[in-house]
C-alpha cells in the first residue's frame, strides 16, 4: 500500500505542476513546433527550387526508365532531371514525380548501375514514399519533443531505403 500512496502523491504533484504551468507548456510546445515547421518548410522549398533549377537529362535513359516503370506498374509520367547541387539521386513529388540525378552521374556509370539506381528510385515512386515521408515529417513537427519519435523516424527511413533496395533487386 505504500507504493500506491507514493504513486498517487507523485501523480497529484505532476497534475498540479501541469495545471500551474499549462500556458507556459503550451506556448513552449507551439514555439518548438513552429521552429520544426520552419525547418521542414525550408527543406521543402529548397527541394522545389532544386527541381526548378535542374536541367532535363539529355542522356538516352528514357528507354530504361520506361521499361522499368512498366515492370513496377507505374503509369505516371516521370520527369528526369540533372542538378549540380545534389550528390545522390532523389525523387520528389507525389502526382508528378521528378527524378533528380547529380550532374554527370549517368556518364560515369555502366548501364546496369544506372538501371539499378533507376529501379531504386522507381521503387520509391511505386511505394508512394514521398507522400508517406510528408506525413512522417508532420508527425516530427507535432511531436518534436519526444525522443522516441526521432528514433522511430530514423528506423522508418532506414527501412524505407531497405525496402526500395529489395524491390530494385527483384526488378533488375
Amino acid at each position: 500500500s505504500l507504493g500506491l500512496i507514493d504513486s498517487s502523491i507523485i501523480m497529484n504533484e505532476t497534475l498540479s505542476f501541469v495545471d500551474r504551468y499549462a500556458d507556459t507548456i503550451i506556448i513552449a510546445w507551439f514555439l518548438g513546433s513552429l521552429i520544426f515547421l520552419g525547418r521542414f518548410l525550408g527543406g521543402f522549398f529548397l527541394l522545389k527550387r532544386l527541381v526548378k533549377k535542374a536541367e532535363p537529362i539529355r542522356h538516352d535513359i528514357t528507354k530504361s526508365i520506361n521499361k522499368l516503370a512498366k515492370k513496377f506498374s507505374i503509369h505516371r509520367n516521370i520527369v528526369l532531371k540533372e542538378s549540380n547541387l545534389i550528390s545522390t539521386p532523389m525523387v520528389m513529388g507525389v502526382l508528378k514525380p521528378v527524378l533528380l540525378f547529380p550532374i554527370g552521374l549517368i556518364n560515369n556509370l555502366s548501364t546496369k548501375e544506372v538501371e539499378a539506381i533507376l529501379a531504386h528510385e522507381l521503387a520509391h515512386i511505386k511505394r508512394h514514399d514521398y507522400f508517406f515521408n510528408l506525413i512522417q515529417s508532420f508527425a516530427e513537427v507535432v511531436f518534436y519533443y519526444h525522443p522516441a519519435i526521432w528514433f522511430i523516424s530514423s528506423q522508418i527511413r532506414n527501412e524505407r531505403e531497405n525496402c526500395c533496395d529489395d524491390l530494385a533487386i527483384q526488378m533488375t
